[in-house]
């Protein structure tokens, strides 16, 4: 499974159970869909964790000091990328029937032109 293999030791398949049990709290709660009650989120996180949203736009809001601590986990090994399909922007619709059917996994790269090796 794609979680494990990026290191998590707990994760919550959303389908099969309640994404927040009232008798668990977490010292990280990663939505990656954008559609959490952040008041809830955050009532389930240990003292010092963190909630993080990659796709509600707070990423984009991050300092550069963030950005550059980001930078580090990625040349230090700590993140990885997980890239489902490089396609050339004239198959954006293919792109989207992979990103709608809610089952990618990993993100979807549009070229805005062809680059040699790609």
């Amino acid at each position: 499974m794609l979680v494990r293999e990026l290191g998590a030791q707990h994760f919550i398949n959303y389908q099969l159970q309640r994404v927040l049990a009232a008798d668990v709290q977490y010292d990280l709660i990663l939505d990656s869909v954008g559609t959490l009650d952040k008041g809830q989120a955050r009532m389930a996180l240990k003292k010092g964790g963190r909630l993080v949203n990659v796709a509600g736009g707070e990423l984009a809001r991050e300092g550069r000091q963030q950005v550059e601590k980001l930078a580090q986990y990625f040349a230090a090994g700590g993140l990885q990328a997980v890239i489902e399909t490089v396609l050339p922007l004239d198959e954006v619709q293919k792109a989207h029937r992979i990103v709608d059917s809610g089952h990618k996994r990993g993100s979807v790269i549009l070229l805005l032109h062809e680059e040699e090796g790609c």
